[in-house]
């Protein structure tokens, strides 16, 4: 069946994209303007002279055109000879695309354990000399991994404007894929194009007869497309929004009918047995006639409704299971509750000893009845086992956080919380995620949260054989070693003393004694706000420092900790040592002013990340303390947006000593998201106000109702400006 062509007239209208050309056009055409002008410097090898020594297994040939673009940039750049060897060899590496370059006076070592690794590595050479204005390289081991797996893009000039705009570029004999537009795409660091077209164009389907008539040539062309690609370590991905709806005719064909959803077509059900049989068979086939392809993109809950899951767009604002139910309106929770739910959990309760924890993440449909029902079981069976508050509805032992939440102050000493964190982006395993938290990262998670009184509940998901994953292993060890040292500074603590958080890092306190986690330590550090006399300060794992108290700051000069992860202070006094609980002046001359420190007045509510939620017309944070000395100081908002989405610029009211002025969010630069991963958080400078010497007072205010939960108040900083 022949499909339309449907072109955008706006696109038609616009005048020709000049770069586009740009790509088509060879790299390495023209000399680097000064390229060997310069010597090699410190650290640094003359590479001059280059040449390759090709000891990489590649029996398909897919890094000859990586080795014929290196050498190209080195015969442009008078670079080529026979002097210094280039050697591609095998290594082992974490995962796929990886790489290891060891450079020393002799020689070049490139190291993978695939093709595509030594492909990158050597686009990676040619950025150090571009870089470095000759056949110049540092000497010593780099080695890197992506960071992203799949590196997905688009062709420029293919037939398709722009998605979802329909235009086969599988339909006719034009190469959209040029070698010199392949190079320059890896050269970018692509690894993926995406081509659009439809199963049913693609693929032929005993389903649907009429369809995947004439493949033959589309499924031809993509084959080509994908070897040509393998040479520059690209994969091509089919853009196929299926099962798309149909018309009434072709649906009873399939019997896969979802309802009447979009232009008079009938949504197609993939959870029917027919609509299950449909997709796999054109799935099958097309990996089977195109085995060079990487995959294929499809979205079947887009803005459209083309399958019967599209069309309940009320789902999303309920957590629970929408993909084999979807039917929201008619769903019978207390059916599984007490069918599935309860039983599962006596089984567990009864059959394997005695339990610690059963920590419950359920949707948010259940009822408070029902929390209450599901608690109860709990301890019916187990009194001692912990229940967490994801139960649901207020009920439970201790209080959830977000996952991977830092709230933003310290919570009740009295109250038990925490925050359950992943080593990577999974919650169990997957092999290609290889985006792990450095031991720095959980270090300062932990720290963070136990100067907040949170609990680190720290998830690694075994891999598929039951193995803690090697790179989890390697990021544990180093936390243990610094938990060896370190660790009195967080088992057993309380809280940070301090009502606000000191840029010098975490805060515990134990025995007395009070641990500070430098963040950035230099050759000196200040602690702010100490008012008792300091008898010794010992640096974990060193020794007794020296330190001078005046008045209440604590100097201390450092030793060097070049090196050292999060390095840890402890101050002990003959008594407890008792600080300022107020805002008080950091020693860069800062103040920064969160909700939690703030006098509240109208209808405000501190949200679990410690910033104010639904802040949309009335109320007002304020402020009191107390500054040394009289000066100006540059305003920092920094603000939240909802689930990656940027926050609204919104405009503040901001009172200073009874003087009130207006300041606007304009998000100048991005601000820690450990906060939660789900806020994007921004900071604006918003001008300079002056501060007296003594009292002052300080509040905001939003200047007019603000229609959408899009804007969220994280703290005020005060900067003083230099002189």
């Amino acid at each position: 069946m022949k499909r339309e062509v449907k072109l955008d007239p706006f696109f038609s209208d616009q005048p020709p994209m000049k770069f586009v050309e740009e790509l088509k056009k060879p790299l390495h055409s023209e000399k680097i303007e000064a390229f060997g002008a310069k010597g090699p410097g410190i650290g640094e090898v003359d590479a001059s002279g280059a040449y390759l020594e090709c000891h990489f297994d590649d029996p398909k040939g897919l890094l000859e055109t990586s080795y014929a673009d290196f050498y190209k940039f080195l015969t442009v750049n008078g670079a080529e000879g026979s002097r210094f060897p280039i050697v591609t060899e095998y290594t082992q590496t974490p995962v796929f695309e990886a790489w290891r370059v060891v450079i020393d006076s002799n020689a070049v070592h490139v190291q993978a354990a695939d093709t595509e690794g030594i492909r990158r590595a050597l686009v990676w050479l040619e950025g150090e000399m571009s870089a470095r204005g000759g056949a110049i390289l540092p000497v010593g081991i780099t080695q890197k991994e992506p960071r992203m797996h799949t590196r997905i893009t688009r062709c420029f000039f293919s037939p398709i404007n722009r998605p979802p705009k329909y235009g086969d570029e599988l339909s006719d004999d034009i190469d959209y894929y040029p070698d010199e537009y392949l190079n320059r795409l890896m050269h970018d660091g692509a690894n993926a194009v995406w081509i659009y077209t439809r199963f049913s164009d693609l693929v032929y389907s005993s389903y649907l007869p009429d369809y995947g008539k004439g493949s033959e040539a589309r499924i031809a062309k993509l084959n080509r497309v994908c070897e040509k690609c393998a040479r520059y370590g690209i994969k091509p991905y089919v853009f196929a929004i299926e099962p798309v709806a149909l018309p009434d005719e072709q649906m009873k064909l399939i019997g896969a009918d979802g309802g009447t959803g979009w232009n008079g077509k009938r949504l197609f059900c993939v959870n029917h047995e027919n609509g299950f049989k449909f997709v796999e068979e054109l799935g099958k086939k097309l990996f089977e006639s195109c085995p060079g392809l990487g995959g294929f993109i499809s979205i079947t809950y887009g803005e459209r409704p083309t399958s019967c899951v599209s069309a309940y767009k009320n789902v999303r604002s309920s957590w629970t299971n929408n993909w084999d139910f979807p039917d929201n309106a008619n769903k019978d929770y207390s059916r599984c509750l007490e069918r599935k739910i309860k039983p599962q959990v006596k089984e567990i309760l009864t059959q394997y000893g005695e339990i610690a924890l059963i920590w419950f993440d359920t949707p948010h449909v259940i009822s408070k009845a029902q929390s209450d029902e599901l608690y109860a079981l709990v301890k019916h069976y187990q009194p001692n086992c912990l229940v967490n508050s994801r139960i649901g509805n207020g009920v439970g032992d201790y209080t959830s956080l977000g996952d991977n939440q830092v709230p933003g102050d310290k919570k009740e000493k009295s109250m038990l919380y925490e925050t359950a964190a992943t080593l990577n982006d999974t919650w169990g395993y997957k092999s290609y995620d290889q985006h792990w938290k450095s031991a720095e990262e959980v270090i300062s998670l932990l720290t963070r949260l136990a100067s907040r009184n949170v609990n680190y509940l720290l998830n690694i998901g075994p891999d598929h054989i039951g193995r803690i994953p090697a790179a989890a292993q390697n990021v544990l060890k180093e936390v243990g070693a610094w938990i060896k040292i370190n660790g009195e500074a967080v088992y057993g603590t309380s809280p940070s003393p301090y009502n606000v958080e000191l840029s010098s890092g975490p805060v515990t306190e134990k025995d007395g004694s009070l641990y500070f986690v430098l963040n950035k330590p230099g050759n000196e550090i200040k602690i702010p706000g100490v008012l008792t006399r300091i008898a010794k300060v010992e640096l974990l794992g060193t020794g007794e420092l020296k330190f001078i108290q005046n008045e209440d700051v604590v100097s201390i000069p450092l030793p060097n900790l070049t090196g050292k992860i999060y390095p840890v202070l402890k101050l002990s006094a003959d008594t407890p040592i008792e600080v300022d609980e107020g805002i008080i002046e950091m020693p860069e001359r800062s103040f920064k002013l969160q909700p939690a420190t703030a006098q509240i007045e109208g209808n405000i509510k501190i949200g679990r990340a410690c910033d104010i939620e639904n802040w949309r017309d009335q109320g007002s944070l304020t402020w009191t303390f107390i500054v040394k000395e009289k000066g100006n100081y540059v305003c920092e908002l920094a603000v939240n947006g909802l689930h990656g989405v940027e926050p609204l610029e919104t405009e503040i009211v901001l009172t200073v000593n009874g003087y009130t002025r207006s300041l606007c969010t304009k998000h100048d630069k991005d601000i820690d998201s450990l906060i939660s991963r789900h806020h994007k958080g921004l900071i604006s400078e918003a001008g300079v106000i002056e501060l007296v010497e003594g009292v002052n007072t300080v509040s905001i205010r939003l200047a007019a109702p603000v229609d959408r939960d899009m804007f969220r108040f994280a703290y005020l900083t005060l900067r003083r400006k230099q002189a």
